[in-house]
């Protein structure tokens, strides 16, 4: 089991505490968890941490085009089970986390501009932002993909929430088969957001099964030219 790391405590002026070899120990214990323990819970410092990581990872411009809905309720649980084909994970994990993406983004757009200005970076390139980011909008709006693009960037932040959550030493599943239509509902989720992926998170069941890594060779996977 890898050793948790203090992610909370994150100086963006500092520089890393973990090696890479932390990174890789903690990619090799993690699986998809299949089978959580419903007796232990996430404690509220681990969960923060891991928050604060989705919260700071990187998005194209950094727009942050999704929206994450952190889900304890049983009640509510049950709801998303439903609405994922009876997968269990869903009730028995500590939290469930529902990524959406967020295709408008307008407001938020001008407050990321408005930021970049009040922290000095130079008008003419805020402006160059803003127009670029406009013909970037208008180009998915009529090639139909902004959406997409939104969802892109929910993944980011699950992919550094899944490492995050291995070097803490919790255990996750990403989840993908839902019907979004009803998960929306089951969260009360606002019309402006789409449920894209799921994160359910706690700690194994010693009766779950530790399925081996399948996984491509590096020469199959990765070419260096």
């Amino acid at each position: 089991m890898p050793t948790p790391t203090s992610l909370s405590s994150v100086n963006s002026n500092a520089a890393p505490t973990f090696s890479a070899t932390q990174v890789l120990g903690a990619l090799r214990w993690r699986y998809a968890t299949k089978t959580f323990d419903p007796a232990r819970k996430v404690s509220d410092a681990d969960l923060e941490a891991l928050l604060e990581v989705i919260r700071l990872a990187p998005t194209s411009s950094g727009m942050q085009r999704f929206h994450v809905t952190v889900v304890s309720n049983p009640s509510i649980k049950e709801k998303i089970r439903e609405a994922s084909f009876g997968q269990e994970q869903t009730t028995m994990s500590s939290h469930v986390l529902v990524f959406s993406a967020r295709p408008n983004f307008r407001d938020h757009a001008e407050r990321l501009f408005a930021a970049a200005l009040a922290n000095g970076a130079q008008p003419e390139k805020v402006a160059t932002l803003r127009r670029n980011t406009k013909i970037g909008v208008a180009i998915r709006t009529l090639t139909a993909s902004r959406e997409a693009w939104a969802a892109r960037q929910a993944y980011i932040a699950l992919g550094f929430a899944l490492v995050a959550a291995a070097e803490l030493a919790i255990d996750a599943c990403l989840m993908e088969g839902f019907l979004p239509g009803k998960l929306a509902k089951a969260i009360h989720l606002e019309t402006t957001l789409t449920p894209v992926v799921m994160m359910a998170i706690g700690y194994r069941s010693d009766a779950d099964k530790i399925r081996p890594k399948y996984r491509l060779s590096k020469e199959k996977l990765i070419r260096v030219i």
